[in-house]
C-alpha cells in the first residue's frame, strides 16, 4: 500500500463525514431568537471549510512525508533536509487547521 493509497482511502472520507456532520439539520431550541439560530447556521458552513482545509492539510502531510522517503532511499542530504522542513510546515498547518476545525465543532455543541 503506498501513502498516495492512505490519503486517499482516509482523506476523503474524513471530509465526508465531517462535512455531512457540519450541515446536519439540528433541533432548535425552544425560545431561542432568530439571531441565534442564523449565527449557528453560518457556523456550520465554517465548519465545512474547517473541515475542507484540514483535510487538505493532512494530504499536504502525506505528501511531504513521502517526499521525504524517496530523499532518504536516494541518500540526498539536502534533499532529505528540504523534505524535513516541508514535513515541518504540513505538520504545522494540521495542527493549526486542527484545532481551527475543533473550536469549531465545539460552538456547534
Amino acid at each position: 500500500m503506498s501513502l498516495h493509497s492512505t490519503r486517499v482511502r482516509w482523506g476523503a472520507p474524513l471530509a465526508l463525514l465531517l462535512a455531512l456532520g457540519a450541515l446536519a439539520p439540528r433541533p432548535a431550541a425552544a425560545g431561542v431568537p432568530a439571531p441565534a439560530a442564523s449565527a449557528t447556521a453560518s457556523s456550520d458552513i465554517g465548519c465545512v471549510r474547517e473541515a475542507v482545509a484540514y483535510a487538505s492539510a493532512v494530504g499536504e502531510y502525506v505528501d511531504a512525508w513521502g517526499e521525504y522517503q524517496r530523499a532518504q532511499q536516494s541518500g540526498n542530504g539536502a534533499g532529505m533536509l528540504a523534505a524535513a522542513n516541508r514535513i515541518d510546515r504540513a505538520a504545522t498547518a494540521v495542527a493549526t487547521t486542527g484545532i481551527l476545525l475543533v473550536a469549531c465543532l465545539i460552538q456547534l455543541m
